[in-house]
């Protein structure tokens, strides 16, 4: 592997990383490192199963329950 495709790998400093929300990458989001930063983010939401909140495949869940309180799933989910 050359040192340039080593840049659209995921770069997480170490597997800690991954297990963290707070700060999983490493980089900043510039022009030039998009498809790094995009494909490092996409393996952070699988990693997470986040994914389907993103591309709309997970519902959230209802604001309410039917007696009109709210509902924890839905703060839980957003």
């Amino acid at each position: 592997m050359t040192s340039s495709d080593s840049t659209i790998l995921p770069l997480f400093s170490s597997p800690q990383k991954i297990q963290s929300t707070s700060q999983p990458f490493n980089q900043r989001l510039e022009g030039h490192n998009y498809l790094p930063w995009s494909v490092q983010f996409q393996v952070f939401l699988r990693i997470h199963d986040l994914n389907g909140m993103i591309d709309g495949s997970e519902e959230p869940p209802t604001k309410t329950l039917p007696d009109d309180s709210s509902n924890p799933a839905y703060a839980i989910w957003f």
